[in-house]
């Protein structure tokens, strides 16, 4: 029993004795998540298919940690640098590539990459907006408690489609130096 209490048990894959072990599963979920993204950026596949395999492959597993692991926006963004500086080691980024351009969707002419942020802000609102329009006895009890933000949650399209905008408009809203076409030198 002494063995039990000070490693803890696994439930579901995440380690917890008589309350989460935060420090080590997030240990655990980073590791695994840069793993998983090393393996992705060194692969022999396009730039396309990379970015759809880290967002199949690698973001799920961060995806599965939200709403049980309580992620630290400063941790997430550290993440997500270091996707990108992983991805442009490997020639899956160009190293001037525009940040807000690798989050914003193909269909707006970004390259598609989940940012780890939005990932699991997204997932957090999931939950929180089933626990909000739950009709569950249980349910009830974690709305009143007050675990997570029931009362802000958003539905998941609406969510989605805000956090996308702001990606695009940030992208959008910047500066960039281009020569208009009938300007162009002909060498």
């Amino acid at each position: 029993m002494k063995e039990i209490e000070d490693r803890g048990y696994r439930s579901l894959g995440i380690v917890e004795t008589d309350h989460l072990k935060e420090k080590e599963m997030k240990d655990l979920f980073t590791k695994e998540y840069k793993r998983r993204m090393k393996l992705v950026s060194k692969s022999k596949l396009s730039g396309k298919n990379k970015i759809m395999a880290a967002n199949t492959w690698a973001v799920a597993i961060l995806r599965y940690s939200a709403g049980v692991v309580e992620w630290k926006t400063d941790e997430l963004k550290v993440l997500d640098r270091n996707t990108r500086k992983m991805m442009t080691l490997y020639g899956a980024l160009h190293p001037k590539s525009d940040v807000d351009r690798v989050y914003v969707s193909l269909q707006n002419g970004g390259r598609g990459l989940i940012s780890c942020e939005v990932c699991v802000k997204a997932e957090e609102n999931n939950l929180a907006w089933y626990v909000r329009n739950s009709n569950d006895r249980l349910m009830a009890g974690v709305r009143k408690i007050k675990i997570l933000d029931s009362e802000g949650a958003k539905e998941k399209n609406e969510f989605k489609r805000a956090r996308q905008n702001a990606s695009l408009n940030r992208w959008k809203e910047k500066n960039v130096r281009s020569i208009p076409a009938g300007n162009a030198r002909d060498s």
